[in-house]
C-alpha cells in the first residue's frame, strides 16, 4: 500500500511538469478578453474564440468546451449561421474526446440539419464522421458503418485528406472491436498511407496506435510495442495528452503480457490520471478491464479484480455504451463463477446474453460487407460519371471543330448504354451468386435432416434386430448357440451406434462448421456427451428421435437437457433451449 502510494505522488509530480501542463492558461485568457473587447466585429469574435478553443482542446478540453459554447452562442445570437455549424462541430470534436454518446449526440443533431441548411458538404461529412465515432463508443455497429461510409464519401467529393484518413481509421476501429483483424489492418494501412503522403503527423500518431492494436492481438509484442512508442513521441511532441494517454495504456498492455509488471502499473495509472482530466469515460472503462485481467491473472486478486471489472461496467451503463457492458459483464460473470458465487453469475450472464444480443455483431459484420460493396459500385458510378463527362466535353470539342457531331453523338450513346448494360448485367450477377448461396445453405439443411432421419431409420432396424436374436437366444436350447447369439447381439448393439454416430457428426460439421466451437468456448465446462445433444437438439429433433440415434434412455435425454439448460445460464427463464442454441 506505501509504495502504491508512493508511486502515485512521483506520477503527479511527472504530470504537473510536463511541458504541455505548463501553459499559461489565464495568460491566455486575459489576453483573449482583451482583443474581444477591443474587437468590434462579431464575427471576427466567434473566429477568434473558435481558433482559441481548438488549441486549448488538446490539453484543457473542459475550457476548450467553454470557449466553443461561447462561440455558439455569440453566433447564434448574431444569427450567423456557417460560425453557428462551426462551433458546433468544435464542440462535438471535444465531446467526442470525452466520449459522452447522449450529448455528442445531441450536439451532432444540430449539426446535421445546420449543415443541411447551409448545404455545406465539408462539414456535413465533419457531423457523419462524429456521428460513427459515437455510434461506436456505444456499440451501435451497424449504425455505426453506415455513417462513416457517409463521411468518406463526402469527404471524398470535397477532396478533404484530413477527414478521408480520420474516417477510414475510424471504420478500421469499428472492425477492429468486432475481432474483424484483417479488415481493421486494412483500413489502418490505408490510413496511415494517406497520412504519410500529407505528412499529417497528428493522424500519423492515432493510426500507429491502432496498427499496434493489431500487433497486440497477434501477440506480436516488439512490431506493437514499436507503434505505440512511436505514437507516444508524435503525440509528447504535440502536446496531444488525451492520444498520450491511449498509448500508455496499450504500451502498458504488452508490460503486462511480458509480465513486466511494474512498468503495467506506472503506465495504467498515467493513462487513469490524464483520461480521468479529460473526461474520457470510454477509453478509462478499458483502463479498468485492463486492471481488472491484472487483479485475476497475475495477482489472483478475485475481488479487486471484480471492484475493476465493476467500475468499468458502471461506466459503461452510465454512458450507454453496449460494448463496455457487454465486456465487463463478461469478466464480472467469469470471476463470479470461478468464486462460485452462483447467483451472481447467473444474474451477470444473463446481462452478457441481452448485451450481446443487441450489440448483434454478426449483423454489423454482414452490413460492413454490404455497405463495402455499396461504396465500391457507386464509386465505379461516380468514376464512370466523372469519365462521360470528361469525354463529353473532348466530343464538343470535336463536334465544335469537325462539324461532326451525328456520328460522335451516336458512338457516345451507344457506347454509354453498353456501359450500363454491363453495370445491369453485373448486378444481375451479383444478385443470382447471392440466391445460389442461400439456396445450396438450405440444401444442405434438408440433406442433413434426410441423413439423420435415415440414421434413426438404420439405428432403429438394429435394435430390432437385436431384439428379435437375443429372444432367439434365450429360446434356445443349445447354450454353444445362446453364447454366440449373445456375442453377436452385443457386436450389432455396439459397433454400428459408433458408426452411426461418427457419420452423423462428420455430416453435421459440414453445415455447422462452427458450432462446436463457438459453443465450447462461450461455455467451457459443457462436456463432450453434452455437446452432441447440443448438436441433436440444434436441428430440432424431439426425445424420441434423439433417443433412437445417441442409445439413450428418454429419461436420460430428458436429464440431460435439464442439466444442459443450468450449464448455459437458462434454467430459470422461458427461454427455450432449441431457440437459444440455434444462436451458435
Amino acid at each position: 500500500m506505501v509504495r502504491n502510494l508512493v508511486f502515485i505522488f512521483l506520477l503527479s509530480l511527472f504530470l504537473h511538469t510536463t511541458p504541455s501542463q505548463a501553459l499559461d492558461i489565464s495568460g491566455r485568457g486575459d489576453s483573449l478578453e482583451n482583443v474581444i473587447r477591443k474587437t468590434q466585429d462579431p464575427a471576427q469574435k466567434v473566429q477568434l474564440l473558435i481558433e482559441e478553443s481548438a488549441i486549448l482542446k488538446s490539453t484543457y478540453p473542459d475550457k476548450a468546451l467553454k470557449v466553443a459554447e461561447s462561440a455558439y452562442a455569440l453566433a447564434s445570437k448574431e444569427k450567423l449561421q456557417e460560425l453557428c455549424l462551426e462551433s458546433l462541430i468544435g464542440m462535438g470534436e471535444i465531446i467526442a474526446m470525452q466520449t459522452k454518446p447522449l450529448r455528442l449526440m445531441e450536439i451532432t443533431i444540430k449539426a446535421r440539419d445546420l449543415a443541411l441548411q447551409l448545404k455545406n458538404q465539408r462539414a456535413l461529412g465533419q457531423v457523419y464522421y462524429l456521428t460513427g465515432l459515437n455510434d461506436n463508443f456505444r456499440g451501435d455497429y451497424t449504425e455505426s458503418y453506415p455513417n462513416f461510409f457517409t463521411a468518406l464519401r463526402i469527404f471524398e467529393e470535397v477532396s478533404d485528406q484530413k477527414g478521408l484518413i480520420k474516417t477510414l481509421n475510424g471504420i478500421g476501429s469499428t472492425c477492429y472491436r468486432q475481432q474483424n483483424i484483417p479488415r481493421a489492418y486494412f483500413y489502418y494501412s490505408t490510413a496511415l498511407n494517406k497520412a504519410r503522403e500529407t505528412k499529417d503527423r497528428e493522424n500519423i500518431a492515432n493510426v500507429l496506435n491502432n496498427i499496434g492494436l493489431v500487433y497486440l492481438s497477434q501477440n506480436k509484442y516488439e512490431p506493437a510495442m514499436k507503434s505505440f512508442r512511436e505514437a507516444r513521441e508524435i503525440n509528447e511532441q504535440n502536446g496531444q495528452l488525451l492520444r498520450l494517454a491511449i498509448n500508455y495504456i496499450n504500451m502498458g498492455i504488452v508490460e503486462r503480457r511480458l509480465k513486466h509488471f511494474p512498468e503495467f502499473r506506472e503506465n495504467y495509472q498515467k493513462a487513469v490520471d490524464l483520461l480521468t482530466k479529460f473526461g474520457n469515460s470510454y477509453n478509462l472503462a478499458y483502463c479498468y478491464l485492463e486492471m481488472a485481467s491484472h487483479q485475476d491473472q497475475e495477482m489472483k486478486n478475485k475481488d479487486s479484480a471484480i471492484f475493476y471489472a465493476k467500475r468499468a461496467y458502471q461506466v459503461g451503463v452510465q454512458n450507454k455504451m453496449k460494448g463496455i457492458v457487454l465486456n465487463a459483464a463478461t469478466r464480472i460473470q467469469t470471476f463470479y463463477t470461478a468464486s462460485k458465487n452462483i447467483d451472481s453469475a447467473f444474474k451477470y450472464s444473463q446481462i452478457e446474453y441481452l448485451t450481446k444480443d443487441s450489440v448483434n455483431s454478426e449483423n454489423a459484420l454482414v452490413k460492413l460487407t454490404q455497405i463495402e460493396n455499396e461504396f465500391k459500385f457507386e464509386k465505379r458510378i461516380k468514376d464512370e460519371q466523372i469519365r462521360h463527362e470528361r469525354m463529353n466535353y473532348l466530343f464538343f470539342i470535336i463536334i465544335t471543330l469537325l462539324f461532326s457531331s451525328l456520328g460522335v453523338t451516336f458512338f457516345y450513346i451507344s457506347r454509354q448504354r453498353m456501359v450500363v448494360k454491363n453495370m445491369t448485367l453485373e448486378k444481375e450477377h451479383i444478385r443470382l451468386a447471392n440466391e445460389k448461396l442461400a439456396q445450396e445453405v438450405e440444401y444442405k439443411n434438408k440433406e442433413l435432416t434426410v441423413n439423420v432421419m435415415s440414421l434413426i431409420r438404420k439405428n432403429e432396424f438394429i435394435v430390432d434386430l437385436s431384439e428379435q436374436l437375443i429372444t432367439i437366444g434365450r429360446q434356445t436350447a443349445d447354450e454353444k448357440s445362446k453364447a454366440e447369439i449373445i456375442k453377436l447381439t452385443g457386436v450389432l448393439q455396439k459397433t454400428p451406434h459408433d458408426e452411426i454416430w461418427e457419420e452423423f457428426e462428420t455430416r453435421f460439421k459440414q453445415v455447422y462448421s462452427n458450432f462446436y466451437e463457438k459453443l465450447s468456448k462461450e461455455f467451457p465446462d459443457i462436456s463432450p456427451n453434452e455437446l452432441k445433444i447440443c448438436a441433436l437438439l440444434r436441428l430440432n429433433l424431439s426425445t424420441k428421435e434423439i433417443c433412437e440415434l445417441s442409445g439413450q434412455r428418454p429419461s436420460s435425454v430428458d436429464q440431460a437437457r435439464y442439466r444442459l439448460r443450468k450449464k448455459l445460464g437458462i434454467s430459470n427463464s422461458d427461454a427455450n433451449l432449441v431457440t437459444f442454441l440455434s444462436k451458435f
